[in-house]
């Protein structure tokens, strides 16, 4: 035991020491091998955690934890968060682990885990305080000389919901980023993520908020002049719900088609007024009217003549631009040729 702690002792940073506390309604899951094997934590801070577990790895070892509620493993990632982790000792009955998290982006977990939420009840929750941690290193590894501008505008310049969303769509892009090989060396401009996280953040649905994640992962790229073009982010943050869901539509039901110029452009779409009141959850056919040509004034949907008739029309035409098309691609997490996405390739 002695010789243990002497190489516990050289194998652990110094660190000031944070406050560790049991989380009996929390443990980690974490790969092993092809199975996934779950253990009970005995205390956990902001910087580490020691697991109560039988075979240990050994010191020095890189380690994925995820940590939840305890139960079975969340299919839902907002109720989980992974971190990447290496083993600093051993002790007599498990194991303890440093999370490899930033220098300057420690918190104090307790603190943030237990401050009052909006209802003024205490909070017990140690996820969000973890899972906004992770969202300031992916960030700030995109781009680093932004570093300060984006704390200060995930940790104050939001509102509760709103800095949840962002911290969702982030974690999200994130993920998209870590199943490309090339994806650690992706960098982005500091305006562009700034702009998709503050927008971003005021989606509440789950699949906007993925359109967003998509945006984000997709504005990254090795090459600063394969990053995404800001003006694509402007036209995407001045979509409302109402928009996303006929522009969704227009992309999805369109029928492509490759020009001489292999160009992906769409063939003429038109919705009776019916199904579009449907997609939109919108009766007025006014206001369906300005939402598509507002889609139209964006360059995202092609510009429609406007009906001389007094009559109301019976149906509007919804034919998603090229642009649309392209832009609908990168909202989905695609890089490369469009026709691959859209099925055009043979």
């Amino acid at each position: 035991m002695g010789l243990i702690k002497a190489l516990n002792d050289m194998l652990t940073p110094y660190r000031s020491r944070h406050e560790r506390r049991p989380v009996p309604e929390f443990f980690v899951y974490f790969p092993e091998g092809e199975a996934r094997q779950s253990a009970d934590i005995k205390d956990i801070s902001s910087t580490g955690v020691y697991l109560l577990i039988g075979e240990r790895w050994l010191p020095g070892s890189h380690v994925l934890l995820t940590l939840q509620r305890r139960g079975p493993f969340e299919e839902d990632s907002k109720q989980r968060v992974t971190l990447k982790s290496r083993v600093v000792r051993w002790g007599e009955d498990g194991v303890g682990l440093a999370f490899t998290l930033p220098e300057d982006i420690n918190f104090e977990l307790w603190e943030a885990a237990l401050q009052s939420s909006a209802d003024h009840t205490p909070s017990e929750d140690i996820l969000p305080p973890f899972r906004m941690a992770k969202v300031l290193e992916f960030l700030i590894h995109l781009c680093p000389h932004a570093a300060q501008d984006i704390i200060l505008l995930v940790r104050t310049g939001l509102g509760n919901m709103r800095m949840a969303n962002s911290v969702q769509i982030a974690l999200e892009a994130a993920a998209m980023l870590a199943s490309d090989p090339n994806g650690y060396k992706m960098r982005a401009d500091a305006g562009t993520i700034k702009r998709i996280i503050a927008d971003g953040s005021w989606a509440d649905e789950d699949w906007i908020q993925q359109l967003w994640a998509g945006l984000l992962a997709t504005s990254c790229a090795v090459n600063p002049k394969d990053q995404l073009d800001s003006d694509l982010a402007d036209r995407f943050s001045q979509l409302a719900p109402v928009h996303l869901r006929i522009f969704k539509a227009a992309c999805t039901q369109a029928e492509k088609f490759e020009t001489d110029d292999w160009v992906v452009a769409a063939k003429p779409l038109i919705c009776e007024v019916k199904v579009l009141q449907l997609i939109s959850r919108v009766q007025s056919l006014a206001k369906i009217e300005r939402d598509v040509f507002h889609l139209a004034d964006l360059g995202l949907l092609e510009q429609s003549v406007r009906s001389r008739s007094l009559l109301p029309p019976e149906e509007i035409n919804i034919t998603p631009s090229s642009l649309g098309l392209r832009l609908y691609a990168l909202c989905n997490g695609h890089r490369g040729l469009l026709q691959n996405f859209y099925g055009l390739n043979g």
